[in-house]
């Protein structure tokens, strides 16, 4: 804006400005500086350090849990196969019982090992896509 003494006032050429770039809005004040706008680059680069660094923690702690999880599963079959072939043909309703807990905990151990060796694998790859 030109002001009676013919100068343009600071707020009224701002107005214009941003009146010219962006007439729907009203004006506010944005730092726009150069300084703040790589403060807040440098902000959202160290975030996103930090997340990558959290999932590539969560993918290595979840693969070795699934393959310790594994190693487990080895081991928990042989004993659990060793059972079996103890109890065998039995038909007390205490063996079968037995039996069935043991196959239905192998078959969680298995899925379990599964799911996490998945969600380690799944994070390996998101946090070497970002």
């Amino acid at each position: 804006m030109i002001g009676h003494s013919g100068s343009v006032s600071a707020m009224g050429a701002h107005e214009t400005l941003e009146s010219a770039f962006h007439p729907e809005l009203d004006w506010y004040p944005v730092d726009r500086s150069a300084g703040a706008v790589l403060a807040r680059l440098d902000e959202r680069m160290s975030q996103l350090k930090q997340l990558k660094e959290s999932i590539n923690s969560l993918a290595k702690g979840a693969t070795d849990a699934g393959n310790s999880l594994g190693q487990f599963e080895q081991q928990f079959n042989k004993q659990a196969q060793a059972v079996q072939q103890v109890i065998g043909g039995s038909a007390q309703g205490k063996d079968r019982q037995v039996l069935e807990a043991i196959q239905q905990a192998s078959r969680a151990v298995k899925e379990a090992t599964a799911a996490l060796q998945n969600a380690g694998r799944i994070a390996q790859q998101y946090g070497q896509s970002i």
